[in-house]
């Protein structure tokens, strides 16, 4: 009994504990985008002007505003949409 409350105590802890997220990087993001989204998100005619073939259109945002934060997809429409 007394080896279990130290082992019971250091659980405990380790469950309390968590590795830092991994961010995707614009590769993971944009095979995503590719396959599911720039179909009607590309080009001149993008629907509502939010384009997502590169960084740069997306972090421009559509006609109605900013679309993405930059590393912060809590906050991220675009992310909300999607999921």
């Amino acid at each position: 009994m007394k080896r279990l409350i130290p082992i019971l105590f250091v659980g405990a802890i380790l469950a309390g504990w968590s590795l830092p997220q991994r961010q995707a990087d614009w590769n993971e993001v944009d095979a995503i985008f590719q396959a599911k989204c720039v179909s009607c998100h590309a080009g001149e005619e993008a629907a509502r002007g939010l384009r997502l073939d590169s960084w740069e259109n997306l972090v421009l945002g559509s006609d109605f505003g900013e679309a993405i934060i930059a590393y912060d997809a809590d906050n991220s429409l675009v992310i909300e949409l999607a999921t």
